[in-house]
């Protein structure tokens, strides 16, 4: 597979600690993750906490999903502003397929950021 930021080759890695195979990019250090797979990773029963509010408003890209040939990715909110998480950040996410690429120091926030999350429901509730 070809990284959709810098087109370089990926290498399909298990990632034994969090039992989910992903696919790095080996210049860029990004990863795809296919539909799930970021929710496995993060301990989460989704990939992205607030789905809906996050696809409200997403913005084309001119990356290509490696999954799907010829679907561009779209860049979404991670975790919605009108959420109770104050932290954002933005992800490409193919509406197609679901997956995400995430880029190098991304996959480290999705948890930190879906964990908050979970906090501030069950606060919230």
């Amino acid at each position: 597979m070809k990284c959709p930021k810098c087109n370089a080759d990926t290498k399909y890695v298990v990632d034994d600690a969090h039992l989910v195979n992903i696919d790095r990019c080996l210049n860029c250090k990004g990863v795809w993750l296919d539909k799930g797979e970021l929710g496995q990773y993060i301990g989460s029963e989704t990939d992205i906490p607030d789905i809906a509010a996050s696809l409200k408003a997403p913005k084309p890209t001119i990356f290509k999903c490696p999954k799907c040939v010829g679907n561009n990715l779209v860049l979404i909110p991670y975790i919605a502003k009108n959420s109770t998480t104050e932290n954002e950040f933005i992800i490409d996410f193919c509406n197609k397929c679901e997956g995400i690429w995430l880029d190098a120091t991304e996959l480290s926030l999705a948890g930190k950021y879906a964990k908050q999350f979970r906090i501030n429901l069950k606060k919230g509730s």
